[in-house]
């Protein structure tokens, strides 16, 4: 084995450095197991060895790899590598540079290896695995992390393991004796670690990295050579090396590009004896909470000056704090803040004062109870308040009302009249915070923003008027807010949606009233109800109701086409597919209270009639609609559907037409499942979406736009016949994607024989499983 060329590379300098506080992130899983057996494995025993210069588990003195008996491989094989087993160390030779494997396996032409073994590590037929490099990496002294060092190995059968390694090798010499942690960052973003799609190309490793960490850490047991284990690329903006110890941190910044190639072994940086800790943290640094429910909020900076406690009626108490965050905690599970330069903070096992920590495991303090809390901290160091909110309330003129919801993050909701009684005072009204321990605290306007008793204009640009601080509650006038005087006309007949940030969203404690509504004029349906459409040839069938709760939002290009309708997930919260005869006229009622409600006459918004004969808007022609409404705005869309298909991704020339209107929102087809051969490289290509042709002008004259239904979550390959269901889900987006895509099940497609199966394919995009959703039913062999 020959040793190792270092590649001296030293960017980050040993005696002028700036100085900043390490970020902890969380860590990475190298976790790994191993299947259980099946029948057709056989006993089987391979030799491994390298011919890479840092292949394998330790480096020895003289940089050779050695190998160790905890050793673990995972060995694929089968026709299409499809059994994974796992491979342990049964023997070692040559000083431990060789090692002999053994485990389970298919008889089959040819293997490939994986080490580490990974629980969660796949493959394709065309040999293309699936790993994880850790970015947490548990580095020793003059190596690397045991679980770290990923590398691949082909063989065809009878020949040994020769492991080809998939990254580089990143070194950092300690000289200190107080370093306890070392974590390292592309200043580019550049992926360190993370998982790759791995190509073992002919011995010449490819990672392509499709969940990347910009960053590697590990702990540090003393002076010694630490070796970091990562993916090669470019970094045209060089890396930030942060160091920690016990409460202090430290960080070595360098903007020199590096190009890193695979094999590589470079030193970057040198640290001295000495090392010139930084200060734990500066007041006003942002600061955020971690390993919390709402782990990332912000606690709020509360300086001298942010509250005006000059004014006559400010009240708070004598708590000594800078920092202040109402945040959501769940019972027993330790949190801690996080600074902008990296300084970390918990509160003693008591929660009464704060200490500095170097990492998140040292967080001391967890709640007793779930539920919403207000913590206040004197930063850097010295006492902390703790107590658990039992309610938020809308005080109408200094007595308490309606309770606001926790809608996160700081931020409390409810839908409220803007009201005001026979007497102008009636329209006052501050907010009361309730506490575990009995007390509360008001919250009022701070008086030198805005005179005392003016009303604010809505919309106003005088933003400061709406901030909120504490204050005492023996004056039922001061310091209140008033509605704007423009929607206090009569008493209940405007509502709006009232926001209460206790956070920094606005530089300020604040609140808004935000989408006001005239219930005058306004259906009176309340959200949730049971809504059905009548006089229709579908009469009867029920709405889906909040449509936008069953998505997932957060799905890249999640949403409706550009053009097709604007806003539409918070425009409208019920929706129906179906069917439509001609010159029909048809309505919706609440199913036996008394309320119908119908489009107006040019189909432009929802409005209130008193009985179904005054339902006056019909269907220009027969077929399947799309009809969407808010029942608490009259807000209307309705669109004629042209077609419904099923189409293979980026291939629009293989698709399948739902022929078949099955009735309630649903479409059926049933044939031939016919992926599209030789597809990007592969056998068979059957990854699909779904498309709904609309038109606009509700004439079905032509076609205007198609809409893109496809998976609520990222798919990696079909479903098993056991699928609970929830694979086949479906939303709409706003194009097509790799992330969206569903794929025809394992059970109906033949890469051999394409067409073998034929299969019913019903689209329900009605209440029948509570989500748009589909199905794969009567799959027949058609060669049997």
């Amino acid at each position: 084995m020959k040793k190792m060329d270092m590649k001296k590379i030293f960017l980050f300098a040993t005696l002028a450095v700036a100085l900043s506080c390490a970020k902890e992130q969380p860590a990475g899983n190298d976790g790994s197991g191993q299947i259980a057996p099946k029948e057709g494995l056989t006993q089987m025993q391979f030799r491994a060895s390298s011919t890479n210069p840092q292949t394998r588990t330790s480096l020895s003195e003289d940089n050779a790899i050695l190998w160790s008996t905890s050793d673990r491989i995972n060995v694929f094989s089968g026709s299409s590598f499809a059994t994974k087993t796992d491979f342990t160390v049964t023997s070692l030779s040559n000083e431990n540079r060789q090692a002999t494997f053994e485990g389970l396996a298919e008889i089959s032409p040819a293997y490939y290896a994986l080490f580490p073994a990974q629980n969660g590590a796949a493959i394709t037929s065309e040999g293309i695995i699936t790993a994880e490099l850790p970015n947490v990496q548990n580095a020793v002294a003059g190596s690397f992390g045991p679980k770290a060092n990923l590398s691949v190995a082909y063989i065809a059968a009878g020949e040994d393991l020769v492991f080809k390694n998939v990254g580089a090798l990143l070194a950092v010499e300690i000289n200190a004796t107080d370093v306890t942690g070392l974590r390292l960052a592309s200043n580019s973003y550049e992926a360190l670690s993370g998982t790759a799609l791995i190509d073992y190309n002919d011995g010449d490793p490819t990672a392509d990295v499709v969940s990347a960490y910009d960053y590697v850490q590990t702990t540090v047991s003393g002076p010694g050579t630490y070796y970091f284990i990562v993916y090669p690329g470019s970094h045209e903006e060089g890396f930030t090396l942060s160091l920690t110890k016990e409460g202090h941190f430290a960080s070595y910044s360098s903007s020199k590009a590096l190009e890193i190639g695979r094999n590589e072994n470079i030193l970057l940086a040198t640290i001295p004896a000495t090392v010139p800790w930084c200060a734990e943290f500066t007041p006003g640094e942002a600061l955020e909470i971690r390993g919390s429910a709402e782990a990332g909020q912000s606690a709020s900076y509360i300086p001298a000056g942010y509250w005006n406690d000059g004014q006559a009626k400010y009240s708070d108490n004598s708590d000594l704090y800078n920092y202040e965050i109402f945040t959501l905690l769940e019972a027993g599970e330790p949190f801690y803040f996080e600074a902008e330069e990296g300084a970390l903070f918990t509160l003693n096992s008591s929660g009464n004062a704060v200490k500095a920590i170097s990492d998140g495991s040292k967080a001391a303090y967890s709640v007793a109870e779930d539920g919403i809390y207000r913590i206040r901290m004197y930063l850097p160091d010295g006492e902390a308040h703790v107590k658990k909110v039992t309610r938020v309330a809308f005080s109408e003129w200094a007595v308490t009302g309606q309770d606001l919801d926790y809608e996160g993050q700081g931020v409390w909701k409810h839908n409220i009249p803007l009201k005001r009684g026979s007497n102008t005072w009636d329209n006052r009204y501050k907010f009361n915070v309730h506490f575990s321990d009995g007390s509360n605290q008001f919250y009022g306007r701070m008086y030198d923003n805005v005179a005392p008793n003016n009303s604010p204009v809505y919309g106003t640009t005088d933003a400061t008027y709406f901030y909120v601080q504490p204050c005492d509650d023996t004056d039922n006038w001061e310091p209140c807010f008033k509605f704007p005087s423009t929607y206090e006309i009569n008493e209940d007949r405007y509502y709006g949606d009232l926001y209460l940030y206790l956070n920094n969203d606005y530089t300020h404690y604040t609140h808004e009233v935000v989408n006001i509504r005239d219930t005058q004029d306004l259906p009176d349906i309340t959200p949730g109800e049971n809504i059905y459409i009548g006089g229709s040839y579908e009469a009867g069938q029920k709405m889906v109701y909040n449509i936008a709760s069953t998505f997932n939002t957060t799905m890249s290009d999640f949403g409706e086409v550009s053009g097709l309708d604007g806003n539409p997930y918070s425009d409208y919260n019920y929706e129906i597919f179906t069917w439509l005869e001609a010159g029909e006229a048809f309505y919706f009622t609440n199913s036996g209270n008394g309320k119908y409600f119908a489009p107006n006459s040019d189909g432009t918004e929802m409005i209130k009639i008193s009985d179904p004969t005054k339902a006056v808007y019909t269907a220009k022609s027969t077929g399947a609609w799309r009809i969407r409404c808010d029942f608490a705005t009259g807000k209307l869309n309705i669109r004629r559907i042209d077609q419904v298909r099923a189409e293979l991704n980026y291939d629009n020339a293989y698709y399948t037409v739902f022929s078949t209107y099955a009735g309630e929102g649903k479409w059926s087809v049933n044939g031939p499942i016919v992926g599209d051969p030789g597809k990007y490289g592969r056998t068979l290509f059957t990854e699909y979406i779904f498309k709904i042709w609309f038109n606009r002008d509700q004439a079905g004259n032509s076609i205007d736009y198609w809409q893109v239904y496809g998976a609520t979550s990222t798919k990696t390959g079909s479903a098993d016949p056991s699928d609970d269901g929830s694979y086949w889900n479906l939303q709409p987006y706003t194009g097509q994607n790799w992330t969206n895509v569903f794929f025809y099940p394992s059970w109906t497609v033949d890469p051999q024989d394409n067409g073998r199966y034929t299969a019913t394919i019903t689209l329900d995009m009605g209440t029948t499983y509570g989500c748009y959703t589909h199905r794969f039913t009567d799959v027949t062999d058609t060669r049997q």
